[in-house]
């Protein structure tokens, strides 16, 4: 019996030990933390629902410490300002660098300083001059005499020369080929026909002809035209026209219906009152040596028919095959 009790006791000790070993346990330990954690969150669910603002400022302070923007180096005032001053200060050197070298030559040429260096017109001028002792310098070499020859005749400055030649070639390319070919005979005795192409941009068909026309004629010389006769102008074209038309050099004709069309528009037909030599005879009057008498009868309008002389009328009396009708219209 006492056995008994003793093995009845020591049960009761190894299943106390259980629980103490199951209390004390890790995992036990864990489940009680979630436990908790999970009553204080339902806890804070329950807060949050009476008060919604209260975590999203601090979700949204995080988020703003998260994404923070770096501080660019490109917009840096300090940056920019050290740029601005660099640049300026380069220019200053490019300014005194030039200053130096501009009167290293001037003291070299024996050409007053440079005193005020805003001043550019009067250094600009001071650079023509160093130009035409140079120029000059060229001459002894060349055996030219000094005395005869003055590189700047004109009293112009570089830059106003060139402003006169951008204009000249401006001229040129608004001219028609006659006056093209006249404009190219002022170019310089030393220049050739490629030279000459090159500097108005012309071709080689224009060239070699202004050199011709220069040297048989001169400079700005007229150019005769290639087919050896001087052109009409349209002045002296209309004056002929309308000598044709006049009253007494010619008459309308006095059948209405004889008419022709002329670019689609019906024109009464006109007859000469005289022949065409006696016609010319009366223009060369008026105006002497304006055309020749092949050119007077070329222009003849087409509405100006020619009269007709006596042997036209016989012939056209004695033709059997016209009626008297035909006939009084012909002889009209």
């Amino acid at each position: 019996m006492m056995t008994h009790q003793s093995e009845k006791l020591n049960d009761n000790e190894s299943s106390s030990d259980d629980e103490s070993m199951t209390q004390d346990s890790p995992v036990n330990d864990d489940r009680n933390d979630d436990d908790y954690v999970n009553v204080e969150f339902n806890d804070l669910n329950e807060e949050e629902k009476e008060n919604p603002h209260m975590d999203s400022g601090i979700t949204a302070e995080s988020n703003d410490d998260d994404e923070s923007p770096r501080a660019d180096e490109t917009t840096d005032p300090e940056s920019m300002d050290e740029d601005i001053c660099h640049a300026f200060y380069e220019l200053e050197h490019q300014k005194e660098k030039a200053m130096e070298q501009l009167s290293n030559v001037f003291q070299l040429l024996n050409i007053d300083p440079i005193h005020d260096r805003s001043a550019v017109l009067p250094i600009r001028a001071k650079v023509d001059e160093v130009y035409r002792k140079l120029n000059r310098l060229c001459d002894v070499l060349d055996e030219k005499s000094q005395v005869s020859y003055d590189p700047n005749p004109h009293g112009l400055r570089i830059c106003e020369s060139n402003d006169l030649l951008d204009g000249l070639k401006k001229l040129y390319a608004d001219s028609n080929d006659s006056e093209q070919v006249r404009l190219m005979t002022i170019a310089p005795k030393e220049w050739g026909r490629q030279k000459i192409e090159k500097w108005f941009n012309s071709k080689s068909n224009q060239a070699r002809p202004s050199l011709v026309l220069r040297k048989n004629n001169g400079i700005l010389a007229y150019p005769q035209c290639l087919r050896g006769n001087i052109p009409l102008s349209d002045s002296t074209i209309d004056a002929v026209v309308n000598f044709y038309r006049e009253d007494g050099i010619s008459r309308t004709s006095s059948n209405s219906k004889d008419t022709i069309k002329i670019k689609g528009q019906p024109v009464a037909v006109r007859f000469l009152e005289m022949s065409v030599l006696d016609a010319y005879h009366i223009f060369n009057e008026r105006h002497p040596g304006t055309v020749a008498r092949s050119t007077f009868n070329a222009l003849r309008p087409r509405e100006v028919d020619r009269c007709l002389d006596a042997q036209q009328m016989v012939d056209i009396l004695t033709n059997k095959n016209l009626s008297l009708e035909d006939q009084v219209r012909e002889l009209q």
